[in-house]
This record gives structure tokens, sequence and C-alpha cells, in this order.
């Protein structure tokens, strides 16, 4: 009976360590999972940093060109004016 009662603590305490087990197992996953999560949302980060830089060149670059036309236009103009105020 003693060996009855030694076998069955014995396969109990192999059961609480199993159950322990499998407990930082699913806790190893979950954390894995928000390492997954974080990582993900930090390549979404950059992402986005990096969307907003271009789309900041490209503004910029914008009104470069927009002062270049206006630039362009002006000296235009103004050669006009030269044009027809020396040829009166």
């Amino acid at each position: 009976m003693k060996e009855v009662h030694e076998t069955l603590a014995a396969a109990e305490e192999a059961l609480l360590r199993a159950e322990a087990v499998r407990l930082s197992a699913f806790h190893a996953v979950e954390k894995a999972r928000e390492a997954v999560s974080l990582k993900a949302a930090g390549v979404a980060a950059e992402l986005l940093l990096h969307a907003a830089e271009v789309a900041a060149a490209v503004k910029a670059a914008k009104i470069k060109a927009l002062e270049a036309w206006e630039s362009a236009a002006t000296r235009s103009m103004d050669r006009s004016r030269n044009e027809r105020g020396g040829k009166r």
C-alpha cells in the first residue's frame, strides 16, 4: 500500500511539473507573439518614417521646381519688357 501511495505521489509530482512546463511554454509563446508584434510595429514605424521622408523630399522638389519656374518666368517677362522698351 505504501508503494501505491509513493507511486501516486510521484505521479502527482510529475503532473505538477508537466503543468509548470506547459505554463512556461505557453508564457514563452505569448512573449514570442509580443516580440513579433513589437518587431512588426517597429518595421511599420520605419516604413512610415521613410514614407514621410520621401513625401518631404517630393514636396521640397516641387517647391524648388515652382521657384525655378517663377524665376524663369520673371526673367522672361523682364527680357520681353527690355526688348519692347529698346525697340520704341
